[in-house]
Formats: structure tokens, C-alpha cells, sequence
């Protein structure tokens, strides 16, 4: 056989890579957090800190979304493609229909829900950002007021992001559906990534806790 009729093929399941990006920008985040409480508690200017926080925020936020998506682009299967949801739907409708159909997601889908909606709500603003004049709101943070879009992309916020994306992994890997085979490899395959993950997440937290100003 000539050499140039062998190809090697390789593929990358990238909700691997913004899982990595979302977990260490949600890290920044909280951080961020840290840091403007502790410049409030002394007097000093905590505006570049929250700058900082949202912009780490925005990312983390984005970036669970996007490695939702691509979870979606991995697992998803032509039959599920016709069956799932009306085109209408939003992308996080598709995303958890594909999931559903795979694993035994149970009590966790109806959960999944409300927290799904929220998610792909701020990735879609964040993406299609409109330019609004808004009344300012108490910051999450404690410290001050600000703008309705350091509350949306807050530390907070991107704590609750991550979490629905380990939830959702965590899940898929310990519920393949028996009756589906690549379901079964796939959680066999990705749990070593998930549980690494999942790890590096707890790590961060116990060395940076979120944390708010009391006063």
C-alpha cells in the first residue's frame, strides 16, 4: 500500500477544553472577589477589581455554554437530530433532549430547566450584547451599586454556571443508559476527564472560597 493512501484521523471533544477554561476563569473570579472586598474593607478603590471579576465572569460564563454545546455536538446522534425538539427551540432545549435520550438523567433534567434557561440566557446576551440604560443594582459582592451587568456576570453567577456544567458531566458519566452502548463507552471513556476536573474545581474553592463584604 503507497504511504500516501494511509491518513491518521483525529478528533477533539472540545467541552473538555471550556471546561478547563470555565473552571479556571470562575477561579479568577472569585479571586477578583477577594480582592475588591478586601479594597473596599480598606478604603482603597475596588472598581478595577470588579472589572476584573466581570470579565472573568463573562468568560466562565460563555465558556460552560459553550462546552454544554459541544458536549451536545459529541454525544448527539442523527436519530435524536429528527426526533429531538421544534427548530425553534432554544439550543439548550436540544442540548438536554440529547441528553435525556442517552442517560438516565431522571429528577436532575426537570432541575436542569430553569438553570439551563438562565445560562444560555446570559451567553446569548453576553454574545448579542445590546446597549441599554439600565438602573443600577446592589452588587452580589456587598461593597456598592453598579450596573445591572456586573450583577448578571458576577462570581456568583459563574459559580452557578460551573456547577450546572460538573452537575450535568458528573451525571452523564455515572447514568449511561444500559441499552446504549456508546453511551456506556463514552462515560467509561471521558470519567477519568470528568473526575479531574470535578477535582480541580474543589481544589480552587478550598484555596479561594466566594466570598461578600458583611461590613
Amino acid at each position: 500500500m503507497a504511504t500516501d493512501d494511509i491518513r491518521i484521523l483525529i478528533s477533539y471533544a472540545l467541552w473538555g477544553q471550556w471546561g478547563e477554561i470555565a473552571v479556571e476563569r470562575e477561579g479568577t473570579a472569585r479571586a477578583a472577589r477577594a480582592e475588591l472586598v478586601a479594597q473596599h474593607r480598606h478604603g482603597e478603590d475596588p472598581a478595577p477589581a470588579m472589572l476584573t471579576e466581570l470579565l472573568a465572569s463573562m468568560v466562565a460564563i460563555s465558556a460552560v455554554a459553550h462546552a454544554l454545546d459541544a458536549l451536545y455536538g459529541q454525544l448527539v446522534t442523527a436519530e435524536i437530530r429528527v426526533a429531538g425538539p421544534r427548530d425553534d427551540k432554544g439550543r439548550e432545549a436540544h442540548i438536554r433532549e440529547c441528553l435525556k435520550r442517552r442517560f438516565d438523567t431522571g429528577k436532575r433534567d426537570r432541575g436542569w430547566v430553569s438553570r439551563f434557561q438562565r445560562l444560555f440566557d446570559l451567553r446569548d446576551a453576553a454574545v448579542h450584547a445590546e446597549v441599554k440604560s439600565l438602573p443600577a443594582v446592589p452588587h452580589p459582592s456587598g461593597v456598592s451599586n453598579a450596573g445591572q451587568v456586573n450583577a448578571d456576570y458576577s462570581a456568583e453567577e459563574a459559580v452557578e454556571a460551573v456547577d450546572l456544567m460538573l452537575d450535568v458531566l458528573n451525571t452523564c458519566v455515572q447514568n449511561p443508559k444500559p441499552s446504549d452502548a456508546d453511551a456506556k463507552a463514552w462515560a467509561v471513556d471521558y470519567g477519568r476527564a470528568v473526575e479531574s476536573l470535578t477535582t480541580k474545581l474543589r481544589v480552587s474553592r478550598d484555596a479561594r472560597p466566594l466570598v461578600v463584604y458583611r461590613g
